[in-house]
């Protein structure tokens, strides 16, 4: 019995666009999504969605406009900082990920 190959995810946030993919890590591209980035709301709405229709991934990588707080100690891990695209400034990405 062979177990499923690693899975992992991509999420990139840009200024106009969002762009979302799952794939084996090793070249090959399972599926990939593209649509304009708009509220965080309605936009991570989306992200989810998107990731909601694999099994559980192995990893996810993270692009995003602005920067991230990276400290897991910080009680702003996992948001966007002070990016300069408007209504995103200190949106907590890491719980729409989650």
């Amino acid at each position: 019995m062979s177990s499923a190959p690693p899975l992992f995810g991509s999420l990139e946030t840009g200024g106009s666009s969002c762009a979302c993919a799952v794939g084996d890590g090793l070249g090959k591209l399972e599926r990939f999504v593209q649509f304009a980035t708009t509220t965080p709301e309605d936009t991570l709405a989306r992200v989810q969605g998107f990731f909601a229709l694999e099994r559980r991934l192995d990893g996810l990588g993270i692009a995003a406009f602005g920067p991230l707080d990276l400290d897991p100690t910080s009680a702003t891990y996992g948001y966007v900082l002070d990016t300069p695209k408007p209504g995103w400034q200190h949106t907590d990405l890491l719980t729409y990920l989650r």
